[in-house]
């Protein structure tokens, strides 16, 4: 753990950071690339398993774990229905028996709750630099963090599989707009996320309305702030919002995502001594529950 000097100037240098895009990339992190490659591997192995098997994991659309397919979902921010070409499997229990089984995926399991534990402590660190960069106590982020991986909090380990798209069948050629991931914004505080080689992931930034694509470092993890940073900050910290584009290169996409989200009951504050991002001039922030906030936004982008 660093001293409480060190964390504060680490978080002061992530405020300045973020006050741009809402995103930046982090290297000395502290969790072992291999362990990003295990996950990785397994990953692959189930999403190649026949769906008959893959939809025994299908996901609990209460809790928000489980298996994703691919397929139609509602694009809140652009108001607009996507094809998401992608697989993916939500992790917000680390239980076995909630887990692809050591039958169907040998390593799936072991390697997600390790992997797990390493996010969570690299996320405790972040919100205590965090909190004292923003004037508050150590612990005040941190004491909406800590049901995380129970039904009390939907912090999610999220392993996702794009698959390569032909040209035939790309949107400028078929009229469809299949995409990886459309343009949006992150719900809870914050995400981190560590891509392949093969990239692909964009954000917008706000001065320009240019999408920048995030040249992978295998290296890095990238962390963007969501939504309630934002209200939290009261605009100072824009909600970072990304998207996931096919490129011409026809090569399928994995990455591995941690979804930071504050405990269900905890209540976001605005704090009102910070300027406002010049995007977010003139918008309102008014305190908002954690879970009514997020479930609101995730029910938005269930399956049409």
């Amino acid at each position: 753990w660093m001293k409480k000097k060190s964390l504060e100037d680490f978080g002061k240098k992530l405020l300045s950071a973020l006050s741009s895009f809402g995103l930046v990339q982090l290297v000395s992190h502290g969790i072992p690339i291999a362990s990003f490659k295990e996950g990785f591997d397994s990953s692959l192995q189930f999403f190649n398993l026949k769906n008959s098997i893959k939809n025994k994991y299908a996901i609990d659309h209460q809790r928000f774990h489980g298996y994703i397919g691919s397929g139609n979902f509602f694009n809140v921010t652009a108001n607009k229905v996507d094809y998401d070409c992608r697989e993916a499997f939500n992790i917000n229990a680390l239980d076995d028996t909630l887990l692809p089984n050591k039958n169907d995926s040998p390593k799936f399991g072991q390697s997600f709750i390790e992997m797990a534990g390493l996010f969570d402590k690299l996320v405790s660190r972040i919100l205590m630099a965090l909190a004292l960069a923003l004037g508050k106590d150590s612990d005040y982020l941190i004491n909406m963090y800590k049901h995380q991986f129970t039904d009390k909090n939907f912090t999610t380990l999220k392993t996702l599989f794009y698959p390569a798209i032909p040209e035939n069948e790309c949107s400028e050629n078929t009229g469809v707009n299949i995409i990886r991931l459309g343009e949006h914004t992150d719900y809870g505080p914050m995400t981190l996320l560590y891509q392949d080689n093969t990239g692909g992931l964009e954000v917008k930034c706000p001065k320009t309305s240019k999408w920048v694509r995030i040249t992978p470092n295998e290296n890095a993890i990238i962390l963007n702030m969501g939504d309630l940073f934002e209200i939290m900050t009261s605009g100072h910290i824009p909600s970072a919002l990304h998207q996931v584009c096919t490129s011409k290169e026809s090569k399928d996409r994995q990455s591995i995502a941690f979804f930071v989200h504050f405990d269900h009951e905890s209540i976001v504050m605005p704090i009102e001594n910070l300027e406002a991002h010049p995007i977010n001039h003139g918008k309102v922030y008014l305190a908002v529950q954690s879970e009514e906030y997020v479930r609101g936004r995730l029910n938005n982008t269930i399956e049409k």
